[in-house]
């Protein structure tokens, strides 16, 4: 997960950095894996920008990564506690 500001400069330094991860580790990042995640306060013209630039989709919600939740709200425990 990487996390970054809304803004089209951001999106063409981040661009460039993963650029720069597979040249030196000789891994390929699949875009088509790749999704992206704004805030409520993103205008719909930066998600169009920021998606275009780096080649990916946005999705409404990410409800869990590697099997944890991705957006805990307010509660940091709620969400990871095990009930028996």
């Amino acid at each position: 997960m990487i996390f970054c500001s809304a803004q089209w400069d951001q999106a063409e330094a981040l661009k460039n950095i993963l650029h720069k991860y597979e040249l030196g580790s000789g891994q390929t990042i699949n875009f088509a894996k790749t999704d992206v995640v704004f805030c409520k306060g993103v205008l719909a013209k930066h998600r169009i920008q920021i998606t275009s630039c780096l080649g990916i989709q946005e999705v409404l919600s990410l409800n869990k990564f590697l099997g944890a939740p991705t957006f805990a709200g307010r509660s940091r425990k709620e969400p990871i506690s095990f009930s028996s």
